[in-house]
């Protein structure tokens, strides 16, 4: 998934079928949560890495440990999560960028409740 993942972000979607790929493989995906703490013994309380982007907080995740080299100096730990458990995750008016070797993407905290309410009918 993670190879899906770098392809679609360097070859950014270009209709529904497309984006519905981006969003299925990155639900599935196991993706890199760096943590400003160990967190390791008590997974369920997370520090992520988080960066205020035009005023909207993004958790920062990646799709391997080469993109996560970026974060390791604020975020020297992680956990390794399908992307699925962290959207569930999240705090609601929270956003995620989701980096990798390609490129970035980012999913605004409104496409965050859609995506949390499929997973939650079963659609996702």
């Amino acid at each position: 998934m993670n190879r899906v993942i770098d392809y679609l972000i360097a070859h950014p979607p270009k209709d529904d079928g497309e984006k519905y790929a981006l969003i299925t493989a990155i639900l599935r995906a196991m993706l890199i949560v760096p943590q400003l703490d160990d967190v390791s013994g008590h997974p369920e309380k997370l520090s992520p890495l988080v960066a205020t982007i035009d005023g909207v907080p993004h958790v920062v995740v990646f799709n391997s440990i080469e993109s996560a080299k970026e974060a390791r100096e604020a975020a020297p730990y992680g956990l390794t999560m399908t992307g699925a458990d962290i959207i569930t995750r999240l705090v609601p008016g929270t956003a995620l960028l989701v980096a990798a070797d390609s490129g970035r993407i980012g999913f605004t905290p409104e496409m965050l409740d859609t995506i949390r309410a499929d997973i939650a009918a079963g659609r996702a």
